[in-house]
């Protein structure tokens, strides 16, 4: 390898035993999933079917007269009265299914962690850092669902649009413990012996995902504040590098988290910025003589960052299509996971 190296230490990865990877892995997979639902659910705008928050209620309306006393609890709120008047019941199971299956696969989620993990436990599978580790994710994913409801609830006063900070709050979270959850699939999967990489060479990578996740959190101001729906050109906002009422609001900075025209404004910004840094990060481990898995995963990420930058343009110019939308968020998601594999690899070997 060039560049300055700390000593070579041989290491052998931390292998689990089979179940416990195929769980790991399924987990990721259901929290990519949920993440997915999450950009459906906000995009067709069925999020705020259910107005009620009953975390130990599984079952859907059993009855025609369950469907009724649900849908009079949604013809109560702001939703209803403010853009779905003269709804029929037909058209309320249509938003209330896919908010159900969102709410139900988190509820999965739960019950995929614990009842594996107290298998696991008994049969002696998982030692104490795994342990500690999902007992810490399970936390944070019961916290997820209380922040997924206090969302929600911000759309059921006055206005039927959720907080555009909840709503990132929400999302991160979820790009976090899917973050951590591949780390711990990798983890628990890969076996190398390893040389620890040049000093240094892991802060790029480790910016990359920075930036990627900085995107993301504009990304969602933009969903929650509709800002998608405006400035449908592009590379100018309608005839302007920076669009007139950029700064409106006082304080300034207000602007650059409230303002229409100025969240989509920095949105765009930070994607470009996060293609150029994600291609020099790229060039510098390839110049770096690292290991090919690392050289073609750094050449992969900025492959797939490049058409992340393509979906977000297209998304915009074609005013947000539900199935855009879906697939843009989706590679949100995948270039996060490139990011945590590289930085993995990087680390591990």
């Amino acid at each position: 390898m060039a560049g300055n190296h700390a000593a070579t230490v041989e290491v052998v990865g931390n292998i689990g035993h089979r179940p416990v990877q195929i769980w790991l892995w399924s987990l990721c997979a259901l929290v990519f999933c949920m993440v997915l639902l999450g950009g459906a659910t906000r995009l067709t705008q069925s999020g705020l079917s259910m107005v009620e928050w009953r975390p130990l209620d599984f079952l859907p309306p059993m009855s025609e007269a369950a469907w009724e006393e649900m849908f009079l609890l949604y013809k109560a709120s702001p939703e209803y009265t403010h853009r779905n008047v003269g709804m029929d019941l037909a058209g309320f199971k249509g938003i209330f299914w896919l908010e159900y299956v969102h709410r139900l696969v988190g509820r999965l989620v739960g019950v995929v962690v614990m009842v594996p993990l107290l298998v696991f436990v008994a049969c002696g599978l998982v030692d104490r850092c795994v342990l500690r580790r999902i007992l810490g994710l399970f936390v944070l994913g019961s916290l997820q669902g209380a922040l997924g409801w206090f969302m929600v609830a911000s759309g059921l006063v006055e206005r039927p649009d959720v907080s555009h900070y909840r709503l990132a709050a929400h999302l991160m979270l979820a790009v976090i413990l899917f973050a951590a959850l591949l780390w711990m699939a990798l983890d628990c999967t890969v076996s190398t012996v390893f040389s620890p990489a040049p000093d240094g060479v892991v802060r790029g990578p480790l910016l990359c995902l920075g930036m990627i996740m900085l995107t993301m959190t504009w990304g969602a101001f933009v969903a929650g504040l509709d800002a998608g729906l405006t400035y449908n050109t592009f590379p100018l906002m309608d005839g302007h590098i920076v669009p007139p009422g950029a700064w409106l609001q006082d304080p300034w900075w207000y602007n650059l988290v409230a303002n229409v025209a100025t969240v989509q404004f920095v949105h765009r910004s930070l994607a470009f910025c996060t293609v150029v840094v994600t291609c020099v990060v790229a060039w510098k481990l390839w110049a770096a003589s690292l290991s090919k898995p690392v050289r073609y995963l750094a050449l992969t990420l900025v492959f797939a960052v490049c058409v992340q930058l393509g979906l977000g343009i297209t998304t915009l110019l074609l005013a947000v299509p539900v199935s855009l939308g879906i697939v843009h968020q989706a590679m949100a998601v995948v270039l996060v996971g490139l990011c945590v594999t590289l930085i993995f690899r990087l680390v591990r070997g």
